[in-house]
């Protein structure tokens, strides 16, 4: 796992102390070699703000996906600001391709691009593609042939994908049509899949979206709900219950595991400290059993604190060993 931090690699682990800025992307190469073997980069993401790739960047986001595999990577959101918001074809033709590069003129980034950013092949090419479901491909590949961007067709851009000629790719010739979105400065950086789209959501929905939020389940209020009806729950930490329940996603609620508790290891998200309210909150859901709501999880010698941070300093949280 290597950290590349102003443009040079710092091979340190990923706990080291001294650290110090968040991460905007991980990439995980594809050399051939088996995916416990493959190089791990991680991204520092203000290096991306100060570079302004996208223009001005006033807010982000990311969220690190672990898959069943094991291959770590993570999902960015960058908000830009208003004169740096990608609002025309140009704009986003400067910023995504979905068409091959010039072998000649690019020829790093034409190996770059067919070796990483080319879905599937999958339909009649590959009826057993993972993407493909009841004959057809999820993703909507292979693509249409297009002159020139077009904006928002059904929420998403069309990008401009001209008809090239096809160009051999494994055991398949492919052009344009297969091609996934990609930033070009990117690619030729990482030598990675990096995924980029341009996307547009529409303001004034805020309250909607919280009302919405504020109703749904989540496996941590639903661990509460467990341990309000089962006894057995009551004796695990809530980074522990997957070990011994799975989650029903349609039902939204735990359930007793009636097999392969063996092979299961329960994990909780780290969380930076700069978001006090989550960071507290990890504290002491990794050190209190039981809680049957976030009020319960403040409360400490029968007093109910304001906040997670107070209850964790009157657990004695903040004291060295």
């Amino acid at each position: 796992m290597a950290f590349i931090e102003n443009g040079y690699l710092d091979l340190r682990r990923y706990n080291q102390p001294t650290f110090r800025t968040e991460i905007a992307a991980i990439f995980v190469g594809d050399n051939g070699e088996p995916p416990a073997n493959r190089d791990i980069s991680i991204y520092p993401v203000d290096d991306i703000m100060k570079r302004n790739l996208f223009g001005r960047v006033i807010s982000y986001i990311y969220v690190i996906e672990f898959q069943k595999r094991g291959l770590p990577h993570a999902h960015n959101l960058l908000t830009l600001d208003t004169y740096s918001t990608i609002r025309t074809k140009d704009d986003i033709d400067k910023h995504v391709s979905v068409e091959l590069p010039d072998p000649i003129a690019d020829p790093t980034l034409f190996q770059i691009i067919t070796r990483c950013m080319i879905h599937g092949p999958c339909g009649t090419l590959n009826t057993n593609s993972p993407c493909m479901r009841e004959g057809v491909c999820t993703k909507q590949y292979s693509k249409e042939f297009r002159e020139k961007t077009e904006e928002n067709i059904n929420g998403y851009p069309m990008y401009q994908s001209m008809c090239t000629e096809s160009v051999r790719v494994g055991r398949h010739y492919l052009d344009n049509r297969w091609v996934a979105p990609y930033n070009p400065w990117f690619s030729k950086n990482f030598n990675a899949h990096i995924n980029v789209e341009a996307i547009v959501y529409q303001g004034g929905q805020e309250e909607e979206a919280a009302a919405r939020a504020a109703t749904r389940q989540t496996t941590h209020t639903a661990w509460f709900e467990l341990n309000k009806n089962e006894q057995d729950s009551n004796n695990y930490l809530c980074s522990d219950i997957p070990h011994y329940y799975t989650f029903n996603k349609s039902a939204m609620k735990w359930q007793k595991r009636q097999r392969g508790s063996e092979q299961v290891i329960g994990r909780m998200p780290l969380v930076n400290i700069r978001d006090p309210q989550m960071y507290y909150l990890r504290l002491l859901l990794l050190r209190n059993l039981g809680a049957v709501n976030f009020d319960d999880l403040k409360t400490v010698y029968g007093i109910v604190c304001n906040t997670f941070k107070q209850a964790c300093k009157m657990q004695g949280l903040f004291e060295g060993d």
